[in-house]
């Protein structure tokens, strides 16, 4: 159990575990079995307010799978989805653990569904850039069903889940790891937490975009805290967008569509035909979602602002069967997917892109360690369908391992006096009153827009430089200007979405700063000034650390 130490509000846990999706109820449980206090904190409430919730299936080759399916195709197939900017160490580690990983989520309870004889696991299907169906699944609900299995698994090892707990600063001393700042939601204050070793797991940051699949929670945190922290990212370019994905009625915008069927233009012209006269709509979802995009661009979009999705070439008792929530929500929205066209479009999915890690799990920063979306690397320019809930359990795995391991061996240190009272410092710049205040919820709203037209789907030189000095212009006038209402201070809306929005304009600069670098079209990276991709020059990474003057330094860096 966590301690609490003589100065009030101090906490102290050997390892920290910030994010309760699938990446960190996985590593909280990992590190608790080697006898280590684990801690697990969240900004909302663990395992229930994750993106983790909504997943349907994961990918893995095992003894199940099609007989001439192997890690190594699975791993052929991840490289070429990412176009070979993958960091191929990480591709290995993911390829060759997945079955075992399946095994042991087997083992606590999550079971996948099977066969007749019971011997081998039902396929979800064979989404596209996957060699062999290698998809398992528990109807629709596999991701809820496992999240649901770590959390009994944590409730019996006594790990405490802390809800409402939004970090805003990482603790160092002499290159390692002490702790975390982080705002007390409930409470409406600044409190501390020390500990041996951390493990970030904060997910996406979907919230970047006007519409998208991912929880209200997912604003990209953790990426701005190693920046600030001194980690690199790799990759920030690349971002994936879900191309089937409801935009009206506006309460189920962002819900992502499942099965294919013909996308049709307000003409009624199935418009993949030009796009891609063999596959059609059975695409990577970078290639559908930049044909989808085009239509929009053209002036021939749906009403709401996307294009038209008609049912085809389906069995629909078996779409009703397998997606009955899918199903259900539309119906009741008065939308039978059956039969009615529906208007859909590119919705913001997944971050590609991340804090740059080892096969280890560990960053630069002894103690630190990072796992799920949070990283770059694995996925290189498109990540290919179901690859990322495996991913965040084989690696969350290892960060617990190695976590555990580094704060059992590790020196006991805290951080400095000045580095925390600089750190509350700027909380509580955010959070005074100003004149002429701007809210938190309002500057959001203008970032979205900026990166919908700027670093959207396809992009062109001239708007992500536009991109770029908007959003360094929203950092350096409207920022200061914040206003949070403090009449109240527990679960003060206006609160976080102020130290939120501080995160997310830093945030989405970095990513129209790397999409400039790369002059080329890779993967989710759609650039029309230079449509083709090039490898010769291109077939780098691009990495971003924060330099001595505050500002993006960035380069182009080979693969090893």
């Amino acid at each position: 159990m966590m301690n609490k130490k003589p100065a009030v509000g101090i906490l102290e846990t050997d390892v920290l575990v910030i994010g309760g999706g699938g990446a960190g109820m996985m590593a909280a449980l990992a590190a608790s079995r080697k006898g280590c206090r684990v801690t697990l904190v969240d900004k909302g409430i663990p395992s229930k307010e994750c993106a983790t919730l909504m997943a349907k299936q994961l990918a893995a080759s095992g003894p199940w799978s099609f007989p001439e399916d192997s890690p190594g195709k699975h791993r052929e197939d991840t490289l070429v989805s990412g176009c070979f900017i993958n960091d191929r160490a990480l591709v290995d580690v993911f390829v060759n653990q997945a079955a075992s990983v399946i095994e042991e989520l087997e083992a606590m309870g999550m079971l996948f569904e099977r066969e007749p004889s019971g011997k081998t696991f039902f396929s979800g299907g064979q989404p596209p850039g996957h060699s062999y169906p290698r998809s398992l699944t528990y109807k629709e609900t596999t991701g809820k069903m496992i999240v649901d299995a770590l959390r009994r698994q944590a409730f019996r090892k006594g790990i405490p889940l802390i809800s409402d707990r939004l970090v805003t600063h990482l603790l160092t001393a002499n290159g390692r790891i002490q702790g975390v700042l982080l705002w007390n939601i409930a409470g409406g204050e600044i409190e501390e937490i020390q500990c041996e070793a951390l493990i970030l797991a904060t997910g996406g940051c979907g919230q970047l975009y006007p519409m998208t699949s991912n929880p209200e929670q997912s604003t990209g945190d953790g990426y701005i805290l190693g920046y600030e922290a001194g980690l690199e990212l790799v990759d920030m370019e690349m971002f994936q967008f879900y191309p089937v994905s409801l935009v009206c009625p506006k309460f189920l915008r962002g819900l992502n569509i499942n099965f294919r069927g013909r996308l049709l233009n307000s003409r009624m012209e199935r418009f993949m035909e030009k796009a891609d006269p063999v596959n059609l709509e059975n695409v990577t979802r970078d290639r559908l979602s930049q044909g989808i995009y085009r239509e929009i661009k053209m002036g021939l979009g749906s009403p709401c602002g996307g294009v038209y999705l008609q049912a085809a070439d389906f069995d629909p008792e078996f779409f009703e069967k397998r997606y009955p929530t899918e199903y259900r929500y539309c119906l009741e929205a008065g939308i039978d997917l059956k039969t009615d066209l529906v208007e859909v479009a590119p919705a913001a999915h997944f971050m590609m892109g991340g804090l740059k890690i080892d096969p280890r799990c560990r960053t630069e920063i002894d103690g630190l360690f990072a796992a799920g979306e949070i990283t770059g690397g694995l996925h290189g320019a498109n990540r290919l369908a179901n690859n990322a809930l495996m991913e965040i359990f084989v690696f969350g795995k290892i960060a617990g391992q190695g976590a555990s391991e580094c704060a059992l061996n590790g020196k006991k240190g805290s951080p400095s006096p000045a580095q925390i009272d600089e750190a509350k410092g700027e909380i509580k710049r955010i959070l005074e009153s100003k004149k002429r205040p701007i809210r938190g919820v309002q500057l959001k709203e203008t970032i979205r827009q900026v990166m919908w037209e700027k670093v959207g789907v396809i992009r062109r030189v001239s708007e992500l430089r536009e991109g770029v000095d908007r959003l360094k212009t929203i950092r350096e006038d409207l920022l200061p200007r914040l206003g949070v209402e403090l009449s109240h201070r527990s679960y003060n809306r206006d609160a976080i979405e102020a130290l939120e929005a501080c995160s997310m304009v830093n945030l989405a600069l970095l990513i129209a700063q790397s999409a400039l670098m790369r002059l080329e079209s890779r993967g989710a990276h759609c650039l029309e000034d230079f449509p083709e991709q090039n490898d010769q020059e291109y077939l780098k990474n691009v990495v971003v650390r924060k330099k001595g003057d505050g500002e993006a330094g960035l380069q182009l860096r080979a693969q090893d």
